[in-house]
């Protein structure tokens, strides 16, 4: 299994809405896995394909990052039915260092493929419901800042910015220093 990029703001693959998967491929397989790992590495309770750069309908995701043997892998999803609404905060590997409140449903009824091509309807309340509305919109080349008010996304994405230079420069500094 392999690490691999996570792609940031303002990477245009992550406005893009993605393709269905056709054919549960090997290669289907090992991206799987490996964005399971990447997920893990990285911090993350879920993971959308085209934040790695695959812009297919695939997601993998743990809410629970004690129990490694429970991920989900979700093949070409679509929300069913959601109900009641909940406010709570949301960052993203894709905008690291931010984060906001995001009003989505408390309660979602997900179906999706497995790795095996077989349907399955997966139930996600509080926390799980909230990784499979994230990871849904980034399926359809949404940010979980495209759910804030506008001044708000702003504002954030000016901090991101912000972070993101102050970030670049600490590492030009560090490299002229060591003669890279």
């Amino acid at each position: 299994m392999a690490i691999l990029k996570v792609h940031r703001v303002p990477d245009p693959i992550l406005k893009t809405p993605t393709k269905p998967v056709k054919n549960i491929t090997s290669e289907i397989h090992k991206l799987a896995h490996d964005m399971m790992e990447t997920m893990y590495a990285a911090g993350g309770v879920g993971l959308a394909a085209n934040q790695v750069g695959i812009g297919i309908q695939m997601f993998v995701a743990n809410p629970d990052h004690d129990h490694r043997n429970q991920e989900l892998i979700l093949i070409n999803p679509v929300i069913v039915t959601q109900k009641g609404t909940i406010s709570m905060e949301e960052g993203c590997l894709s905008l690291p260092g931010i984060s906001a409140i995001v009003k989505r449903s408390k309660d979602v009824h997900v179906r999706a493929l497995d790795l095996d091509g077989k349907s399955h309807d997966y139930e996600g309340r509080d926390l799980l419901a909230r990784i499979f509305q994230h990871e849904i919109d980034h399926l359809n080349g949404l940010l979980f800042i495209d759910r804030v008010n506008l001044l708000k996304r702003r504002r954030l994405l000016r901090e991101y910015e912000k972070q993101r230079r102050q970030f670049s420069q600490m590492n030009f500094q560090s490299g002229t220093r060591d003669g890279v």
